[in-house]
């Protein structure tokens, strides 16, 4: 896609490269920046744009920030010369990249061996306002902490506030719950509003299924199994006390669809991330 260095630049607005990484989605990298009054002054990094003026064939997923005001006036593009194409025509010449740059990975004190970066900086966005900013530690794993529920518990017993657990199957599906709460065994469901399901899939990306409202089967802990949303037998997410095999199906707490690629399936890995 030929595009013009200045008109990316100020379709770029008030953003800042920190970082990047690469992803195989093409040119389907931009999300929230393009929309023409965004901004004006930025990095440009120099794997998404090539000498020859033209994005890249095989660019990469940036990571931004918001440009500080000392920033944005030192950043701020020089004038465009006369043959520049305007915001418009940027708009009407590149009207089918999508947005997928705004999100600003979050800050890890460890590093996750099933989410990728974008997994991890589509998720922030959807965190409560309680967290938002605070740094994601690893409360749990399955590759680190060995295969068994009562270890999650224990871990998360001196814990308190929301909890992110993702989920792999075996064919390699990511999925999981944001529960307002830390896992702790009780013989009542926990958990408010707050809580809500997640899957990405494959050419669509992430998928949240919040709370409907027609019941307050949040989360259940008990000894043997762990249980998010629940509602004429069938549980959102449902996973066994050894996090070997669990199924999703639909249910009436959170109206979603089977999270996994098929609703009994066989566990490969276990993260349960908290936020200092």
């Amino acid at each position: 896609v030929p595009v013009d260095h200045h008109s990316l630049t100020e379709a770029l607005s008030s953003y800042v490269v920190v970082n990047s990484f690469e992803i195989e989605e093409g040119l389907d990298i931009v999300e929230d920046f393009f929309s023409s009054s965004e901004a004006k002054g930025c990095y440009l990094s120099p794997l998404v744009t090539t000498g020859g003026n033209k994005v890249s064939a095989k660019p990469d997923f940036v990571r931004t920030r918001k440009a500080t005001p000392a920033e944005a006036k030192v950043n701020q593009p020089s004038p465009a010369p006369a043959s520049a194409a305007s915001s418009s025509s940027w708009q009407d010449r590149v009207p089918s990249i999508q947005r997928r740059l705004s999100y600003e990975l979050p800050m890890m004190t460890d590093e996750s061996q099933l989410m990728s970066y974008e997994h991890l900086c589509k998720l922030a966005r959807h965190l409560p306002n309680s967290v938002v900013g605070c740094s994601w530690r690893l409360a749990y794993s399955t590759c680190v902490h060995g295969i068994s529920l009562r270890t999650m518990y224990r871990n998360m017993r001196e814990m308190d506030g929301p909890i992110l657990l993702a989920v792999r199957d075996s064919n390699h599906h990511v999925f999981g719950v944001l529960s307002s709460t830390q896992f702790r065994i009780c013989e009542k469901f926990i958990g408010t509003g707050q809580c809500f399901l997640y899957t990405f899939h494959e050419g669509i990306g992430l998928k949240i299924f919040t709370w409907t409202g027609e019941n307050e089967f949040y989360v259940k802990c008990d000894p043997n199994a762990l249980c998010f949303g629940s509602g004429d037998g069938a549980f959102g997410l449902w996973l066994d006390e050894e996090l070997y095999r669990g199924s999703s199906a639909p249910c009436k707490t959170y109206d979603n669809e089977v999270l996994s690629s098929t609703e009994q399936f066989t566990i490969q890995s276990v993260e349960a991330w908290c936020f200092d």
